[in-house]
């Protein structure tokens, strides 16, 4: 877990121009994390209420306190302090995190302290009725509350039922794995591709969407789940795309970054289309030398998925190629020698 600097008195000065991008981008940064977990309720699409436990990590002043604990306590995070004060003396962007299949809000926690130590607050959901404890069934329903869930937590953090004091500078980055790959699109203003649906549907396609389609649902789709706060996104090995299609997904507004790994098959598939729909755009794509589907989550290197790279070694570049996009796409520091690959973080990224 992090061995984090510790904020001193006042503010810490995180958004200047470092000397050494590198360095910066990779080690902790100048803030302490603090956590929390709290329940989102909302309305879903269908008119039901909806519970979204919910995690939070966020810059903090603390120097002590009782270790984080994830996945329902079965792990704790040293370094990390539960339930700390959050720090109130800045304004601090907010990255939305959406979990993969059968996630949970903090599969990559590695991911979340970083963000936070440099100034982030990251709010992550469990996807209801698609975490580790929900089994492997999906149905029509996830694919549509998956985004309208990122909205739920942005409304509830915004509106100040999430932290005390919150301080949000209006910027949201949107982050997901595999499935939360394919989430945030929709959330990002992507619209589902409703005909290819309708006619995969009702031709008998066993894809899960089909399960309870119908037109109502088709309306429900139609209607979109485009939060207007997101002003970046962040796609590792997402899938899905079909339900996109080429057409829209050409229609992202905002500022990309498609991270895939060199043995996951999605990478030829989904991220293959992602990728060619993206760069027209000045989309951004790196592929992860050694890396597989998981090597974006906490559980990379131990999933049996193809994975070569160090894990750890896997972790700090995707730590610090997204900490550079989003720096760089918030206009919090200039890394276009990073991302165009000129800057070399680490031999296991390629820039296709």
């Amino acid at each position: 877990m992090l061995h984090l600097l510790l904020a001193c008195a006042g503010a810490p000065d995180d958004t200047s121009a470092p000397v050494d991008p590198v360095a910066f981008l990779t080690e902790p940064g100048a803030w302490s994390v603090g956590h929390t977990t709290v329940e989102v309720e909302y309305t879903d699409a269908e008119g039901e209420e909806r519970a979204l436990r919910t995690s939070l990590w966020y810059p903090s002043h603390a120097t002590s306190g009782f270790p984080a604990e994830y996945l329902l306590g079965y792990t704790q995070a040293e370094g990390v302090f539960e339930d700390a004060a959050p720090a109130t003396d800045g304004d601090f962007p907010v990255v939305a995190y959406s979990h993969g299949h059968q996630g949970y809000a903090e599969a990559s926690s590695f991911l979340a302290e970083h963000f936070a130590s440099h100034g982030y607050t990251v709010i992550s959901p469990d996807h209801t009725g698609n975490t580790t404890f929900d089994g492997s069934d999906r149905a029509t329903d996830i694919y549509l509350d998956r985004p309208r869930d990122l909205t739920a937590v942005l409304d509830a953090f915004e509106a100040g039922a999430l932290l005390a004091s919150p301080q949000f500078d209006g910027d949201v980055v949107a982050m997901g794995h595999s499935f939360g790959g394919y989430t945030i699109f929709p959330a990002a203003g992507v619209p589902w591709d409703i005909d290819a649906i309708d006619e995969a549907c009702a031709s008998g396609d066993t894809a899960r969407v089909c399960t309870h389609w119908s037109e109502d649902w088709a309306s429900r789709f139609k209607a979109g789940a485009s939060d207007p706060r997101v002003r970046a996104v962040v796609a590792m090995a997402p899938g899905d795309h079909w339900l996109l299609g080429s057409a829209n997904v050409g229609t992202l507004g905002v500022p990309s970054l498609l991270m895939t790994g060199e043995f996951d098959p999605e990478r030829t598939e989904d991220g293959a289309d992602y990728h060619d729909d993206l760069s027209p755009l000045g989309g951004r794509t790196l592929n992860v030398i050694g890396g597989a589907h998981n090597t974006f989550a906490d559980v990379a290197g131990a999933m049996n998925d193809g994975q070569t790279l160090d894990a750890e070694e896997g972790h700090r570049l995707v730590r610090a190629y997204a900490l550079a996009f989003v720096e760089h796409s918030l206009g919090r520091g200039d890394y276009a020698s990073v991302l165009d690959g000129d800057t070399v973080i680490s031999a296991a990224v390629e820039f296709p």
